[in-house]
């Protein structure tokens, strides 16, 4: 398994490579090893996951770290709050000063600049305090002994199949061999025997075979919300088609109303 690159199998030269036999268990197709072999705890998960006996000094010394950004965000708070302060009595001071105009347009600038840098950093230091929250239960928890769940770090765990989707899965299977050739009878079919009706059974044909796709493949309710999108669109355009004059008369009058209302209210006001 260690010196052995090839394929375990014929090499059938096929273009699309759907004839050729398999690679073997270390190394893909190209003579590159595969990661299950490079690293198996990484291709499992493991990467990310702390071994039992770190957890806890783990979980301590990032609930350490986290106090002191904490404390540093505090401190930068605190000191733009200073700044705005002292910003905001310069502005007060020469607002009615009409020859430092320039000035006072200035410090605004400065205010709205710190006023943003203020909340963000006021949003940080919120989603700081809950991470030490969780920290800090997370913690106490491993001190306890109460461990995660073994499988938590698994992200596409694989389950048996149920009995039903197994049989949906042959279903599909068989319409994913069957579709192509009845597509071609039935287009043939319609050819010989309604021809005066082609277009219609054409599209009847196309309709029922993306149903059915759709269907297998888990996107119904998207493909409904795609047509019925569609011919709402159309709809609209028809209409407008027909009646555009009217809409154009229509719009005048709502325009030349809600004009003649804001006038008048003007008015009385």
């Amino acid at each position: 398994i260690s010196d052995y690159r090839g394929l375990w199998g014929l090499y059938a030269r096929d273009p699309i490579e759907g004839e050729n036999a398999p690679a073997g268990p270390r190394y893909n197709r190209d003579g590159t090893i595969r990661f299950t072999w490079i690293d198996p705890p990484a291709w499992a998960g493991l990467e990310k996951v702390l071994p039992p006996a770190d957890e806890v000094r783990h979980t301590a010394a990032r609930l350490e770290a986290m106090e002191a950004e904490i404390s540093r965000e505090e401190a930068e708070i605190q000191a733009l709050s200073e700044q705005l302060h002292d910003l905001s009595v310069e502005a007060t001071a020469v607002q009615t000063l009409p020859h430092l105009h320039s000035l006072f347009t200035e410090i605004n600038q400065q205010i709205d600049t710190g006023t943003l840098r203020y909340r963000q950093l006021q949003k940080e230091l919120v989603s700081l305090v809950n991470l030490r929250i969780a920290l800090r239960r997370h913690l106490n928890r491993l001190t306890e002994g109460k461990k995660a769940p073994p499988k938590a770090h698994i992200q596409r765990s694989i389950h048996p199949m149920s009995p039903e989707t197994l049989r949906t899965t042959r279903i599909a299977e068989a319409w994913a061999a069957l579709s192509i050739g009845l597509l071609m009878i039935s287009l043939i079919l319609i050819l010989l025997f309604a021809r005066q009706s082609l277009l219609f059974g054409i599209s009847a044909l196309l309709g029922g075979f993306i149903f059915v796709e759709a269907l297998f493949r888990g996107t119904l309710n998207q493909l409904v919300f795609r047509f019925s999108t569609i011919v709402a669109v159309i709809a609209a355009l028809v209409l407008l088609y027909e009646f555009f004059w009217w809409i154009i008369v229509a719009g005048i009058l709502v325009a030349g109303a809600y004009i003649t209302w804001e006038n008048l209210r003007e008015l009385w006001v």
